[in-house]
């Protein structure tokens, strides 16, 4: 049994029965509760933290049980939510003479009287709370209700006179802070927080950004300043996609590359509303020529995929990936190790350097170790037989996770290399694990491996695992090896004691529908002869007529490509006298019949 939590599920109930003979403001009482807050036992924590209080003590603990309690109340941890005890709670305790909570209680109960249900609004003690809690952001949420003219009579010549009281302005974390309901904004309570008073993660890229501005144009009046909140807050506190490319626009402008960054990303997407690709080209430059490094690995990969790359696009991928690995974008060493490999005309490859690249990341990046493993199994220049061990550890580390990996170690071990020999117990162990993670290459592999050891029953349900899948499923590069499992799969069926009739009709319908020769002819013959079926000559010479238009198309292209099948061996590998004969006769009938 998992007795921690368990125990943890019981502890309000457990906890409530051990002090239910304890007095009502005991410090037992208060222990237990703060003790249930921090093991984020909301429901035990408000019974005890309300227990204590209805003591009526009055000390530190009461101050802070007062805070803690009301914010569980205004946020519904625990309990219902309801602001108007929370409010009451608070209010109650700035009733004190002195609070610990003092800034923290004052900014949530203006949240409250501000942003509150309709009955719990009071904009008037909100402004005064607002100002009473004097720390940045409660002065910035009050400047910027003076500068938009949100609840009072707009006044911007107030706003721009909180500036000097905000202070420092050179750290955008510590002046969006919301000291009351931060701590709440991680991912298990998130969800009960309002949006205002929790960054989410581009709000946190944006603070990035704002710092970057502050640094390269920080305004010298504080109309200047007051600007720059009032373009930086919406983005942050209330936000939109809108506002957040307004604040993005104005820090590119300001010189923030990763505002420019941004920008260029936005104006980059085909689906933006903002789509301009000549404008994300110039933002994603200007960020670029900051070295900032994800717009030197976006304008590398850009260069690299060009459809028409020159000579010099090349160079200059390699000098924008070049920056941006040295500056630790890590999937730029992937793109750098695949330029290096797929160098332009007339250049050499350049393995060493792959290798270099890749093994940079490899340890963090598995793509990294697929390439080197790849690398290390090829016969490129450099590469040597000693190094195919060191290619099957690489797959190795990744294989129990990663079914691509079990699948490269299968076929490995299928067909063995120069210092690896076959071992079908290998093979097959490793197809197995990537199989049963729906790795179709490895499915269809396991199946054959297993065929060719003369295990049919178990390929069968090797095979089972995809020969039912629909057609539009498969790759396209899998198409024709499906194809041949699915009528494989129906020719096993066919010739089991019990009945797979259905079975064995759907597998070849599929495998018809794939072209595949052997299923044409076999659906063909059965539907003319009315085996397991009716006899259905239309059906048969639709059949057969396609076997016979892809068996003509299939024996040109032999013979124009100059390939060893000549018509003769050709007609001696693919021929089937029975579907001639019968197709011939089909031909008669159709003939007869019009």
């Amino acid at each position: 049994m998992d007795f921690p939590r368990y125990a943890r599920l019981l502890l309000p109930a457990v906890l409530i029965v051990a002090l239910s003979g304890c007095a009502t403001g005991s410090p037992e009482v208060y222990q237990v509760g703060v003790r249930a807050l921090a093991s984020a036992e909301y429901s035990g924590a408000r019974h005890h933290l309300q227990s204590y209080l209805d003591g009526e003590t009055e000390s530190y603990e009461s101050s802070r049980a007062r805070y803690e309690l009301a914010r569980l109340t205004y946020l519904g941890l625990g309990g219902p939510a309801d602001e108007r005890a929370a409010a009451e709670l608070l209010e109650r305790e700035l009733q004190k003479p002195f609070s610990v909570y003092e800034r923290e209680a004052r900014h949530l109960l203006a949240e409250i009287y501000r942003r509150g249900q309709a009955e719990n609004r009071d904009v008037s003690r909100s402004l005064v709370l607002l100002r009473a809690a004097d720390y940045p952001r409660a002065l910035i949420d009050l400047a910027m209700i003076y500068w938009s003219g949100e609840l009072v009579e707009q006044d911007r010549k107030q706003a721009v006179a909180l500036i000097p009281e905000i202070g420092e302005l050179d750290n955008a974390s510590n002046l969006f802070h919301h000291r009351a309901l931060a701590e709440y904004c991680g991912p298990d309570t998130r969800d009960r927080v309002p949006a205002w008073a929790c960054l989410d993660e581009e709000g946190e890229f944006i603070l990035q950004s704002a710092d970057e501005v502050w640094r390269a144009s920080r305004p010298d009046t504080d109309a200047g300043t007051m600007r720059y909140l009032a373009t930086l807050y919406p983005a942050l506190v209330d936000p939109s996609a809108q506002r957040r490319v307004a604040w993005y626009r104005y820090a590119g402008d300001k010189g923030s590359a990763r505002a420019q960054y941004m920008i260029a990303q936005i104006y980059g997407a085909p689906d933006s509303p903002w789509f301009n690709p000549a404008e994300a080209e110039q933002w994603l430059q200007r960020s670029a020529d900051q070295n900032y490094p994800k717009a030197l690995l976006a304008r590398g990969v850009a260069l690299a995929r060009g459809k028409q790359r020159s000579e010099a696009d090349y160079l200059e991928a390699l000098d924008q990936l070049e920056r941006a690995a040295d500056r630790g974008e890590k999937e730029a060493n992937l793109w750098l190790a695949h330029l290096y490999l797929n160098p332009e005309d007339g250049r050499s490859m350049q393995v060493g350097l792959a290798v270099a690249r890749l093994e940079q990341i490899e340890r963090e990046d598995d793509r990294a170790k697929h390439l080197l493993a790849d690398i290390y199994l090829s016969s490129l220049p450099g590469m040597a037989e000693e190094q195919h061990r060191r290619a099957l550890d690489l797959l190795e580390s990744m294989a129990y996770r990663d079914a691509e990996a079990a699948y490269k170690l299968g076929a490995i071990y299928s067909q063995g290399l120069a210092s690896i020999p076959p071992s079908l117990v290998d093979a097959v162990g490793w197809l197995r694990r990537a199989a049963n993670k729906g790795h179709l290459p490895a499915q269809l592999l396991l199946a054959r491996e297993l065929q060719q050891d003369g295990r049919d029953e178990s390929a069968a349900k090797a095979r089972e695992r995809f020969v039912f899948m629909p057609i539009a499923d498969v790759p396209d590069n899998l198409r024709q090896a499906v194809s041949n499992a699915r009528y494989r799969q129906a020719m096993y069926y066919a010739g089991q004691a019990e009945v797979h009739a259905e079975e064995v009709r759907q597998l070849l319908e599929r495998a018809a529908e794939e072209e595949n020769m052997a299923a044409l002819a076999y659906l063909g013959l059965m539907y003319y002869r009315g085996e397991q079926v009716a006899p259905d000559d239309e059906l048969a010479y639709q059949y057969l007529e396609r076997w016979d238009s892809l068996y003509q198309q299939r024996k040109d292209q032999a013979r124009s490509d100059d390939s060893v099948w000549s018509g003769l061996l050709f007609d001696e590998r693919f021929g089937n006298q029975e579907v001639q004969d019968a197709l011939l006769h089909l031909r008669f009938r159709k003939s007869q019949s019009e």
